[in-house]
């Protein structure tokens, strides 16, 4: 073989590894978060993992403990786990899962995806904002004012 080829060659493998990892990947649908969240309500988020090529994932919700109560749902056969700060789910093959957010206080949730595809893993993280908006004030009421009379 000579130069020419061997760089061919290198770069069709290159491509075809990088269609392959494009090929899966994880998203989160956060049509459900209002931009102002209310304090104590349960708020879900669909997780998508989709590929045909997915032979192992893991999402890992990283949060105050405090300023949160954070949970997964419809899991199937995942393996869920975790402590208070950081829930985990870890499982095999594409699905779709919820994430289930109560905020209790300000908080960032951090999502960090371990996708495993053809023995090759990436890695990515997302973080989604639970802010509270300002309490609405009362508007000022204007007193009458009276129009100066002219006098006579």
């Amino acid at each position: 073989m000579n130069y020419k080829t061997v760089i061919a060659a290198l770069f069709v493998a290159m491509l075809a590894l990088i269609g392959a990892a494009g090929a899966a990947e994880v998203s989160y649908d956060l049509s459900g978060i209002p931009d102002s969240p209310v304090e104590d309500t349960e708020y879900t988020i669909p997780v998508t993992i989709v590929g045909d090529d997915v032979d192992g994932y893991s999402l890992k919700a990283l949060y105050d403990a405090d300023a949160a109560y954070v949970s997964f749902d419809n899991t199937g056969d995942a393996t869920v786990g975790g402590k208070p700060g950081q829930k985990k789910v870890v499982g095999t093959e594409a699905t779709t899962f919820d994430l289930l957010v109560t905020p209790f206080s300000n908080v960032t949730i951090t999502l960090v995806s371990e996708l495993s595809v053809n023995g090759t893993i990436t890695q990515n993280s997302t973080e989604i904002a639970f802010e509270f908006g300002a309490e609405p004030t009362e508007e000022p009421t204007e007193e009458p004012t009276e129009e100066p009379t002219e006098e006579p």
